[in-house]
């Protein structure tokens, strides 16, 4: 090969890596990473129904309280509650025609009621978090722990509530109310935080409605 040759070569050489593109070599940028997806969420299918009766969709008109078939005194308290319909649906049950309702007895049927549900609630926690399709969601039963510790803390609370009553004990009654709107409040709130859908949401949105009503009947109706 020539020297003339070789001058050429290496110029050719030369201007094809000054004027090639920048990018010749780069390396692609990575795009932004896809979320993961999560199957943590339950299928709504396995929440237990065992509160549906209890459950009013519809919006109520304080009128129509007359049209339900219980005795007027219960009806009487209930329409001072923020839930009339699912104060009377839940205490019919637990109380007889024939009984002279007085706020403390209702009262006292009413944490009852709700100690009930609560149980029911607790089962059904305690049975979603060892079913077998839920070992390999630990989010899901880490929320199911909250679940059990609040309905656990709930039927406590009522038992204090109770005794409460027997010694007439207005502030430990009041306190224990209230307490009891913090503890439903605690299910529901460790699924909002972990962002997946709760198995339990009916049973929370029921006995939210029933220890509201307990604090309205104790806060407003029972004087010691």
């Amino acid at each position: 090969m020539g020297l003339k040759t070789s001058i050429s070569l290496l110029l050719l050489i030369f201007l094809f890596c000054l004027f090639s593109p920048s990018d010749v070599h780069a390396k692609p940028s990575p795009g932004p990473a896809s979320a993961p997806t999560s199957s943590l969420a339950p299928s709504p299918s396995r929440a237990n129904d065992a509160f549906s009766r209890y459950a009013q969709t519809q919006p109520f008109d304080p009128q129509d309280i007359d049209k339900i078939d219980a005795a007027p005194m219960l009806k009487s308290i209930c329409a001072d509650t923020d839930h009339p319909p699912e104060c009377i649906a839940t205490l019919i049950p637990y109380v007889s025609e024939d009984k002279n309702f007085e706020p403390t007895s209702v009262l006292e049927a009413a944490v009852q009621a709700t100690t009930d549900q609560a149980k029911e609630g607790l089962a059904l926690a305690k049975k979603i978090h060892g079913d077998p399709s839920s070992a390999s969601q630990p989010i899901l039963k880490s929320c199911l722990d909250a679940c059990i510790i609040s309905y656990s803390s709930i039927i406590h609370s009522n038992q204090k509530i109770l005794d409460a009553i027997a010694a007439a004990d207005i502030y430990t009654l009041n306190t224990e109310l209230g307490t009891n709107i913090d503890n439903v409040d605690a299910c529901e709130d460790a699924f909002d935080a972990a962002e997946i859908e709760s198995p339990l949401a009916h049973v929370d949105d029921v006995l939210g409605k029933m220890v509201s009503n307990n604090l309205a009947i104790g806060i407003d109706l029972i004087k010691f």
